[in-house]
């Protein structure tokens, strides 16, 4: 009987922590992002080349890409990039209002001396009267030259807090 009451209570306390740690895990999903959020922003960086400038929703939004790996690497704008609204504590994928042309994009590592910036645009389909969360995140793959063939997947994201 002693050894019940411990094991249902350990039981119980296991299925709390679990349901919690899921729920906790839940928040930071992005919808068809397959690369873990922690192993992002590792080798690749984003960065808003207009730093203390307001952000405001309907307006196009800069970005740099920065590649500080010793690896070059390739992505497409066209499926790359994925636009977020966190919304009730989810990201929801939203419209992204950009044309873009069908070539890949080669991001050359920050200490190669063919590394230049890497600019894109983003504009992101708000429409609520109010300050929202967006996340941008890009992925794209390593790309050996000689061989051209893509290696593994790498993910940047970085959160703009857009004013109406």
């Amino acid at each position: 009987m002693f050894v019940s009451k411990h094991w249902f209570m350990f039981v119980g306390l296991f299925l709390i922590m679990m349901s919690t740690a899921c729920s906790l895990q839940k928040d930071h999903e992005m919808p068809g992002i397959d690369i873990p959020e922690e192993d992002m922003n590792t080798d690749l960086h984003l960065i808003i080349p207009t730093e203390n400038v307001p952000i405001t929703q309907g307006h196009p939004i800069p970005l740099v890409l920065e590649n500080s790996s010793d690896e070059t690497i390739i992505f497409s704008e066209i499926n790359g990039i994925h636009i977020f609204q966190s919304i009730d504590d989810e990201w929801l994928n939203i419209e992204n209002r950009m044309d873009y042309p069908s070539k890949d994009i080669i991001v050359y590592p920050k200490n190669n001396g063919f590394s230049l910036p890497v600019w894109t645009v983003v504009n992101p389909v708000i429409y609520p009267a109010e300050s929202v969360l967006i996340r941008i995140v890009l992925i794209g793959n390593v790309f050996n030259g000689e061989t051209n063939e893509l290696g593994e997947s790498l993910g940047t994201f970085i959160d703009i807090n857009l004013e109406p």
